[in-house]
Order: structure tokens, then C-alpha cells, then sequence
């Protein structure tokens, strides 16, 4: 149970809702001390400011506002009841009890539903898709019912991989994207006392998640070269073309980073970025820093609307401020379908014959700076990778050729040696 006594309460207007009356809504502002955690939420009252400064704030000793001020004490005493039932703040399970819906059940939809909840409001909307897609596949494998957490076993877990694999319905990387979904439910629910430990299905002596195997993405020094030097039929084919080299210039940059380059991260010769992927999920955020090429400045000068004056707008504008994050998903969606569908049909046209897409600039950048010698660590920081065994994925899809290629690289010192040694055998021979 934690110490309610850190939990503080306190009323505000909220100034950026009003109704046609001119009346703002009042919410509650809840604030722990210890754990810095904080929310609002929604009260019964609709006031005009006038009304709210003169009851709350300045507490005028007019009737009127001496029995606004009393209702609204009244209702902080009652969530300060409520808190103190409980024993702590959560806040689903307070609006579930104080709103007179009774105790929500914590089980796995609550967890999913929280999670979710929790993503939308940090804008992780691809996040949310993966959550949504993982809560559906296990709800529909258990005949369409919510399973309990105590019947998510190792072996219960097993059947639903085999299932989804004979069935044809999800691929290994899915499978393992949608159950390490399942797997952070768990981890939440344990650590809030809702599941024993007892209970984990996953881990080094219960069910390890599969990963998928690595899919060869990466073109060749010489496939590249082709690409940049041949014209494009088209002008959408020579956009996804600028932009796609605009990422294999900018250290394998994924699109939705380059659509969210802001004006204010750009300087003389270089912009800033930080990837939005791994935002939320590292504890140290570097902006890596990305120098320019006369390519990548065209590419800025031609798409781009870059404007000092305002440092908080899109360089390039498929995207603006103004959008929600619902809105900004769309758009960069339909934006990256579309530059996949015109690469793909440039590519194929002068006879790339991969299914070729823009993620492959990532993977083309890091497989042909690794054969040109870079080091693995400075192609991981690049790719802000975390470690460079992430790094080392990426050579798992190569073809045979190219470790041949290496083999053939890391001998060449040895290729003249070899002949005199073989002369002077022949001699002593002979």
C-alpha cells in the first residue's frame, strides 16, 4: 500500500476548453510528491472564470460563491475518501471506482487497453497497432475470449506459435513482435501486484520467443551505383529516388525521421536528429549529427520549404505543426506507400530485380560501409543502434558472395607472398 499522504489535490480551470456559454470545464489535478507522477481529470463542474476565481481562488464571501466553494470542497473530501480506500492513486482504477462502476477487473484486456491508452497519449501510434494486432490474434486463438493470465502458460504459449505457423496466419517476426507485446503485459502487471512471478511464462525455463529469420535488404556498391546514375521516367520516380538516396546518404536515416526534420535542426552543412523509434526506450538520447552532401542540400532545396524564422515547422512539408498525431501517421503513411510503390518500379526498370523498398537504403548503407572498411562501432553509432550485435544482424541476410568477398579482401596482403613462396619452392625443388 503506498503512502497516500504524498498525493495532493487541487482544482483548475481548464482555459483551452470552453462551451458556448463561455464556461470552462474544471478539472482535478492530482500530484505525487514522491514519484513526481501526475493527471488530470474531469469534474461535474462547468464555470464561468469569473465564477471559478471568485468561489476558489480569491474565496469572495458572497452566498453565491461560499456554496460554489463548499460543493467544490465536498468533492475533493470525497476523491480524498476514495484515494484513501484504496490505498494508493492509480488512475484507471480510480475513475472505475469514484464514477460508480465498481473495481475494474485487472485482467489482460485491462492491461492491454492501459498500455495502448498509454501510447496513444505519447503519440507511439505504430506502437498501438502492434499492441492492438497482439490483443486480437490471442483473443481470437483462445475462441474469442479473453484468456486469464494464469492460463497463459509456457505450453499454452507453444500451441499458439504452432498454430499461427501451420495455419499460415502470422510470420516468425510477427509471432515474436506480437508476443513480446504479450510479454510487457505481464512484466506490468506483475510489478503492479496483479500476477504472482510465479505465474511468468517467458524466459530462460519457460517459452523463448522466436525472431525471425534476417531477409537479405542490402544492394550492392555496384547496384547502387546504377541507381543514382540512371534517370528516373518519371517525376514521382525521380522523387522516391532523391529521397531514397537521401537517407543512404544521411547514415541509412528511416523515412518518418526525415519527414520530421524541424527547421531548427538544421545548420551550416549538417542537421541534427534523433531517431523517434528508440525516443522512449533508451536512457541516454544523442542527436547524431548528419553532414550535408551537395546531393542531400538539393534534395532539402527542391522538396524542402526551410525557413529559419520559423524553427519549429517541417523542412520538407508532407507534414506540418498543426496536424495530430492521427493525422501525421496518415500522411507519412500514405507518403512512404507511395515513394515504395515509385522506387519499386524504378529499381525494376533498369534491372534490379529485388523487391526493393526505401528501408533498404538503411541496410545498403550499413552493408557496403562495412565492406568499405568502416568499423562496426562507427557504423552502429550511425545507425544509432544500441549495441553492435544489433549492428551484426544486419550482415545475417547477406548472400554467399559477399562473405566471399570478404574472404577474398581480408587475403589480398597475401596473394604476392604466396606466388614467391611457390617460385622458391619450385626451385629448391628442382
Amino acid at each position: 500500500m503506498e503512502n497516500t499522504d504524498s498525493i495532493t489535490l487541487s482544482l483548475e480551470l481548464n482555459k483551452n476548453h470552453k462551451n458556448k456559454r463561455g464556461q470552462h470545464s474544471v478539472r482535478l489535478f492530482v500530484f505525487n510528491s514522491i514519484t513526481k507522477d501526475k493527471c488530470y481529470i474531469k469534474t461535474p463542474f462547468k464555470l464561468l472564470k469569473a465564477d471559478f476565481e471568485g468561489a476558489w481562488l480569491k474565496k469572495n464571501s458572497k452566498a453565491k460563491f461560499r456554496n460554489l466553494r463548499m460543493e467544490m470542497l465536498k468533492f475533493l473530501d470525497s476523491v480524498d475518501s476514495c484515494i484513501l480506500e484504496l490505498g494508493r492513486f492509480d488512475k484507471d482504477e480510480f475513475k472505475s471506482v469514484f464514477y460508480g462502476n465498481g473495481p475494474q477487473k485487472k485482467d489482460l484486456k485491462y492491461y492491454y487497453d492501459k498500455k495502448i491508452a498509454d501510447f496513444t497519449e505519447s503519440g507511439g501510434l505504430g506502437t498501438v497497432d502492434q499492441y492492438q494486432c497482439s490483443y486480437k490474434f490471442i483473443k481470437k486463438y483462445n475462441n474469442d475470449k479473453v484468456p486469464e493470465f494464469n492460463q497463459i502458460t509456457p505450453k499454452w504459449l507453444i500451441k499458439f506459435d504452432k498454430h499461427c505457423t501451420d495455419k499460415g496466419l502470422l510470420t516468425t517476426s510477427s509471432i515474436g513482435m506480437y508476443l513480446r507485446s504479450l510479454k510487457s503485459i505481464f512484466n506490468l502487471a506483475i510489478h503492479e501486484g496483479a500476477v504472482s512471478n510465479d505465474k511468468y511464462p517467458f524466459g530462460k525455463f519457460g517459452y523463448i520467443i522466436p525472431k525471425g529469420e534476417n531477409i537479405k535488404k542490402a544492394l550492392t556498391k555496384e547496384q547502387v551505383q546504377k541507381l543514382y546514375e540512371s534517370k528516373s521516367a518519371t517525376p514521382y520516380q525521380k522523387m522516391s529516388k532523391d529521397f531514397w538516396f537521401f537517407s543512404y546518404l544521411s547514415y541509412g536515416l528511416n523515412l518518418k525521421d526525415i519527414l520530421m526534420i524541424k527547421n531548427k535542426d538544421l545548420e551550416e552543412g549538417f542537421f541534427y536528429f534523433e531517431r523517434k523509434k528508440t525516443l522512449h526506450t533508451v536512457k541516454t538520447r544523442i542527436p547524431i549529427k548528419v553532414y550535408l552532401t551537395d546531393f542531400t542540400k538539393e534534395v532539402i532545396r527542391q522538396y524542402g520549404d526551410y525557413n529559419p524564422d520559423k524553427p519549429q515547422d517541417y523542412v520538407f512539408d508532407i507534414l506540418n505543426i498543426d496536424m495530430n498525431d492521427m493525422e501525421k501517421r496518415k500522411r507519412k503513411k500514405n507518403f512512404n506507400r507511395k515513394i515504395n510503390q515509385h522506387f519499386l518500379k524504378f529499381a525494376n526498370s533498369i534491372g534490379i530485380q529485388e523487391n526493393v523498398s526505401f528501408s533498404w537504403a538503411r541496410h545498403s548503407f550499413a552493408t557496403i560501409a562495412i565492406l568499405s572498411g568502416v568499423r562496426f562501432e562507427v557504423v552502429s553509432k550511425r545507425l544509432t543502434h544500441t549495441s553492435v550485435e544489433t549492428t551484426m544482424l544486419y550482415f545475417k541476410g547477406f548472400e554467399e558472395e559477399t562473405f566471399q568477398e570478404i574472404n577474398d579482401k581480408i587475403l589480398d596482403f597475401s596473394k604476392k607472398t604466396d606466388a614467391n613462396d611457390s617460385s622458391n619452392l619450385t626451385k629448391h625443388l628442382l
